[in-house]
């Protein structure tokens, strides 16, 4: 792994603890769904920056 995609990891996961705080009562759902999400397109080869990058524009 190279040391950008490790920094888009770790930025990633604070902002995932970060959501699931936030969320409170919904045992994660929308978490789980964003996984699911990130694994479908890493197994169809895109890379963590794509897919953090289209993260946050979604999230704006």
């Amino acid at each position: 792994m190279k040391e950008t995609e490790y920094q888009a990891c770790c930025e990633m996961g604070l902002v995932a603890k970060r959501a699931l705080r936030a969320e409170g009562g919904d045992g994660g759902e929308d978490f789980i769904a964003f996984l699911r999400y990130c694994s479908g397109r890493l197994n169809k080869g895109d890379s963590v920056q794509a897919i953090w990058r289209d993260f946050q524009k979604k999230a704006q």
